[in-house]
């Protein structure tokens, strides 16, 4: 990505600018991200604030992020059934 400050300040999460640290934790993600041209721009700005990309659900996964928590695909059932935080663009 170009301008990851920038890119980071479009994200519509609420991420406290003073304090953009990941600290180790794991993310994954599911389908398309609304924001993102692509899934690696996404995955760059986790590992570049710190945090772990994985492409698995594991009991180790802090949090999964998707556009739709009702999703019902294997990864989000797994996310559901070991109760992992759902990030969505609609806080």
């Amino acid at each position: 990505y170009k301008n990851k400050d920038a890119t980071i300040r479009q994200i519509p999460f609420n991420i406290d600018e003073d304090n953009m640290d990941c600290c180790d934790l794991m993310f994954a993600i599911s389908g398309k991200l609304k924001y993102f041209e692509n899934r690696e721009d996404f995955v760059e700005i986790i590992e570049d604030l710190g945090g772990v990309y994985s492409n698995t659900i594991s009991k180790n996964t802090g949090y999964i992020i998707a556009n739709n928590p009702n999703d019902t695909s294997k990864r989000m059932l797994k996310a559901k059934e070991l109760s992992i935080k759902i990030l969505t663009h609609n806080f």
